[in-house]
């Protein structure tokens, strides 16, 4: 199996990913979350309707903005939490080999197998 992970930085593009397996975005501030849901919005939809999983690193936690919410589940996207974005590409590198759903995808990113996200209640 020969998957493709694709890591974006706010300036690049999230159009032309055809035959991408996963992509990463790696966000560093609040000015990167309005590249991302306002220039890139179109691309994440395209991704999402292509079954394409996005995960996202650098939103903020808790996301309180209703409307930040809102863009969040239009398009698709899979928070990473508080996971580096070195973390996240390995979590979503080792989640592909097992699932190839968006669905998929997140519910592996709900879990901290290693303690890649800091839980409120550790188990």
């Amino acid at each position: 199996m020969n998957e493709q992970v694709i890591i974006i930085h706010p300036g690049g593009s999230l159009n032309r990913l055809e035959g991408t397996a996963g992509v990463l975005v790696s966000l560093r501030g609040n000015g990167d979350i309005d590249w991302l849901f306002r220039e890139q919005m179109s691309g994440l939809i395209r991704l999402h309707r292509q079954k394409v999983p996005v995960v996202v690193t650098g939103l903020p936690q808790p996301v309180e903005s209703l409307e930040l919410r809102r863009q969040i589940l239009l398009s698709g996207v899979i928070d990473a939490g508080d996971m580096t974005p070195e973390a996240a590409l390995v979590k979503l590198m080792w989640t592909l080999a097992r699932v190839s759903t968006p669905e998929g995808v997140r519910l592996y990113f709900e879990l901290s197998f290693g303690g890649e996200v800091t839980t409120e209640n550790p188990v």
